[in-house]
């Protein structure tokens, strides 16, 4: 749940099983798959430590599903594709996503600009884009 980017096998399962062992959900749980899948979900998940298979991407759990076999081959292929786009347009994306979770709209809208504006500095990405 930590990762921006996440692929799972089509036999993968995911969830917070730790109420049934009397504990609430460690490492982030609480914090990270409320950001991920919507609050009926969520609550549903951590509440009934119910364990979920490859249907985690319709939830946005995960963001690809692909066969057991493929998976180190087709998870590296998305991933691979970053680096060549513009290091800093992919830096100050993350940014403004990152910072704009914990933000009001207001705000966000406000402390955007000068993240995205950098893109359209006269950066060496930016030219060869």
């Amino acid at each position: 749940m930590a990762c921006h980017l996440r692929i799972a096998s089509d036999v993968a399962k995911f969830g917070q099983p730790e109420v049934k062992l009397g504990i609430a959900p460690g490492y982030g749980g609480t914090q990270r798959l409320p950001r991920l899948v919507g609050r009926a979900t969520r609550f549903h998940l951590i509440l009934t430590g119910e364990m979920i298979d490859a249907r985690s991407n319709r939830i946005g759990l995960v963001n690809q599903v692909v066969p057991a076999a493929e998976l180190l081959a087709d998870g590296g292929n998305d991933a691979a594709g970053y680096p060549r786009h513009g290091p800093t347009a992919v830096r100050l994306a993350l940014e403004a996503v990152d910072q704009g979770l914990e933000m009001d709209a207001s705000t966000r809208d406000c402390c955007s600009k000068p993240i995205t504006s950098g893109c359209f500095a006269a950066t060496e990405d930016m030219k060869e884009g």
